[in-house]
């Protein structure tokens, strides 16, 4: 699945706030007809996987719930029987999960702990005019009449902010 057509990041995320909702409702779907709750998990996401591969062959889903009903209701039944089809790893392979990780959130905020520790060690002028132009996403022409100073001042304060900035970094081991 490429990434060139501009709707299809919006189309997977309307679909993952679908099946977000969807999900308990299913596993409840399942767990009626099933009844072990690890079983209904499985289930769960070889349905979900199934609807995965449908996508992904551009084959429309025109009512998902009903859909989604079936899937489930075929895959109850046919691991009652013993025959569970196989889920194409690769259909999948490209949808990454969007939830960060516990581990990438914990350095994401030991990160911007450090890059806060490492601004408030700046001037006041300087801290102020990067976090305008990086953080806010200010020009030069806004920040200087924000911060009353000329265009040519907003420059030497973002160089010189940046320079410490670099420096008190690289002392701190980096990122």
């Amino acid at each position: 699945m490429g990434t060139g057509n501009p709707g299809e990041h919006e189309k997977r995320h309307c679909l993952m706030e679908w099946f977000r909702e969807a999900q308990k409702t299913a596993r409840q779907w399942i767990f009626r007809i099933r009844g072990e709750c690890a079983e209904a998990e499985d289930l769960l996401q070889v349905a979900w996987l199934k609807m995965l591969e449908r996508i992904q062959r551009n084959e429309p889903i025109h009512h998902p719930w009903a859909y989604w009903r079936r899937v489930i209701q075929n895959l109850c039944h046919q691991h009652a029987r013993g025959i569970l089809p196989t889920v194409d790893e690769e259909a999948i392979s490209s949808w990454p999960d969007p939830a960060p990780t516990p581990r990438a959130i914990l350095e994401k905020a030991e990160r911007n702990d450090f890059l806060r520790a490492c601004l408030r060690r700046l001037s006041i002028h300087q801290r102020k005019a990067l976090i305008l132009y990086y953080f806010e996403g200010k020009s030069y022409q806004e920040i200087a009449r924000e911060m009353e100073v000329s265009v040519k001042a907003v420059e030497r304060l973002l160089a010189a902010g940046r320079k410490k900035l670099r420096v008190l970094v690289e002392k701190g081991g980096g990122f």
